[in-house]
């Protein structure tokens, strides 16, 4: 397993899937930590069935890292 999370740093998106109870979060949690990238961590909820809300928080959260991202996107998203 230890190879797979040496990579974490090296791909663009990393997604985890497993069952309930199965350890995702520590694992993430445990490698973002220890690889110290920059990370967005996102947790869906029934808001997120609104693409705009959805968009909003994910661009306010790479926004903390990159504070030009997403700018243009977001006054679009304002202005209609």
């Amino acid at each position: 397993m230890r190879p797979l999370l040496d990579e974490i740093p090296n791909k663009k998106i990393t997604n985890v899937v497993a069952g309930a109870g199965f350890g995702k979060t520590t694992l993430i949690a445990q490698a973002c930590m220890y690889s110290k990238v920059n990370t967005v961590w996102y947790r869906l909820d029934k808001s997120d069935k609104n693409f705009i809300t959805f968009l909003s928080y994910l661009i306010a959260g790479i926004g903390k890292y990159f504070p030009e991202f997403g700018i243009e996107t977001h006054q679009k998203i304002e202005d209609s």
